[in-house]
């Protein structure tokens, strides 16, 4: 008599408590995912203005100084370029990873977010020794107007004031910029968690 082979015993389902505190963000008021989606607009529309800055400053200004070449100057303008059109592409990642619930399309984004860090970091530092330096009057003498807006002053020197203002501009951006971006990393670290468990949970075993 043959003997009937037993069936395999159904596969145990798991499921993940998608409104756990882990997967949380804005102190619990919604999930880690949407702030993602959120951030992904900031960032689109933060990037726009950092080039919209880039260009005013090389520009409007400039000067022979070593500080004022690293914060305005055309190796400046050049190197933050690169970063924005990066800064593009680390967000279509991410939103192409939020559509498809993939954890390793995030990785792109979270590495531009810590070299992020890294720059906003640096250009402060560049800001404060710039301040310094104007205040100390040391390049207040040596930053000039653009040429092809020296018919629309009367001084073709610009005054010391401006010099101190676009560090200081500088550095308020990069220091906001520096805890919203700490903050960013902490969702996005919080959704590749997500998408991380929500796979294996979904995985046969």
């Amino acid at each position: 008599m043959i003997q009937k082979r037993a069936a395999p015993p159904a596969r145990e389902i798991r499921e993940i408590d998608r409104y756990d505190q882990r997967y949380e963000c804005c102190g619990g008021r919604m999930h880690s995912v949407q702030g993602c989606r959120i951030i992904g607009l900031v960032e689109i529309a933060a990037t726009i203005l950092a080039i919209v800055l880039l260009f005013v400053f090389f520009f409007v200004f400039y000067s022979d100084t070593y500080a004022y070449q690293l914060v305005v100057g055309s190796g400046a303008l050049a190197i933050g370029l690169i970063c924005c059109l990066c800064a593009f592409g680390a967000i279509f990642t991410m939103f192409v990873a939020l559509r498809h619930e993939n954890p390793v399309m995030l990785a792109p984004h979270i590495a531009a977010q810590v070299i992020a860090l890294i720059g906003m970091g640096f250009a402060s530092i560049v800001a404060i020794v710039t301040i310094i330096g104007w205040t100390e009057n040391e390049f207040g003498s040596e930053v000039y107007l653009r040429p092809s807006l020296e018919g629309r002053v009367q001084d073709q020197y610009a005054a010391q004031k401006t010099g101190f203002a676009v560090g200081i501009v500088i550095l308020i951006l990069s220091v906001i910029g520096f805890v919203l971006e700490c903050w960013f990393l902490a969702v996005v670290i919080s959704t590749f968690r997500y998408f991380k468990d929500k796979a294996r949970t979904d995985a046969p075993y």
